[in-house]
């Protein structure tokens, strides 16, 4: 496999091989060494290209860092969902509270920002407090009809 990323990384226009570098994310992580013993080959300034590595990772953790907004539709509806004891919007407002991503550096960040995360904790616990109080009249015998 080792020949075959070689041969590849050697087929590849400098741009190309710049790219992967930049975002080796993307790519498989064993072509890595290969594309950099390519560049060097080939003269290439990798302090250049370590410097706009930087720059892509601080972006892309500056974007993690602030976390998704929360559809307000969808926080609606999960919200009702937990209020009448649904299941469903337990499980929303669990995802929604402590859902976290791995970002490229290796860090974890939560996937909503703050205030996305606040309504999903409320509906976490209001549907377990609600769903909690259904099960607990139930064991004990009332009927709601």
């Amino acid at each position: 496999m080792s020949q075959n990323f070689a041969v590849l990384a050697g087929s590849k226009t400098d741009p190309e091989l710049r790219e992967i570098y930049i975002y080796r994310e993307r790519f498989d992580k064993d072509f890595f060494p290969f594309v950099k013993a390519e560049l060097q080959k080939r003269e290439a300034d990798l302090e250049l290209l370590d410097a706009q590595r930087a720059v892509h990772v601080s972006a892309e953790i500056n974007v993690l860092e602030r976390g998704k907004t929360g559809n307000p539709a969808y926080i609606f509806i999960c919200m009702a969902l937990a209020i009448f004891g649904g299941l469903l919007g337990i499980f929303a407002g669990y995802i929604y509270a402590y859902s976290t991503t791995t970002g490229i550096d290796g860090g974890k960040f939560y996937v909503y920002e703050s205030e996305t995360r606040r309504w999903g904790r409320i509906m976490f616990f209001t549907g377990l407090a609600v769903f909690s109080v259904i099960l607990i009249w139930k064991l004990n015998g009332a009927n709601f009809g």
